[in-house]
């Protein structure tokens, strides 16, 4: 759990999924958080974070990986 721009609020991470929840635990939130002030998303950089956590713990061998057509293999 992280704390947010928005007093109250909390950034969950529930697998690769992003929500927000109110401190008491009552509410949830799904969607993004905008800064309307600045207009900037602050979900959007904290979903890819996420992302490239989730990629970079699969090994090579899990990997399905696409190469040129024409490539020779070593």
């Amino acid at each position: 759990m992280r704390t947010t721009p928005i007093p109250g609020v909390y950034e969950v991470a529930i697998g690769p999924r992003l929500v927000y929840m109110t401190g008491d635990g009552r509410y949830l939130i799904q969607g993004s958080i905008s800064d309307a002030e600045k207009r900037e998303d602050l979900t959007e950089p904290r979903r890819n974070a996420i992302r490239l956590d989730i990629i970079n713990k699969v090994s090579e061998d899990e990997m399905v990986c696409f190469g040129p057509k024409n490539a020779r293999a070593p």
